[in-house]
């Protein structure tokens, strides 16, 4: 079971570089990713999404251009509500 997610990251992304995204509950429950696809311009690229180390709601993607459509989509357990938290990797 659990809730499915697909979300256009694309208009919150400024620049080519790599990126953390982290699904939270909205009250603080732990939240577990039971899959994810990184979608670019609509085509699946597993190669551009890693699971963080030692985590089940974080993840690193790389967007290697603008101008493309970056679509994240999966199936979450663990909270009612979330929201996903996205932040530019220095």
């Amino acid at each position: 079971s659990g809730d499915r997610f697909d979300v256009d990251l694309t208009s919150h992304i400024d620049r080519a570089a790599r990126y953390r995204i982290r699904f939270a509950g909205i009250h603080g429950e732990p939240v577990e990713v039971q899959w994810i696809e990184l979608l670019e311009s609509g085509d699946s690229s597993p190669h551009l999404i890693d699971r963080e180390k030692r985590r089940k709601d974080a993840f690193l993607v790389s967007v290697p251009e603008l101008g493309t459509t970056v679509v994240v989509r999966g199936r979450v357990l663990g909270a009612i509500a979330g929201r996903i938290l996205l932040r530019r990797e220095p």
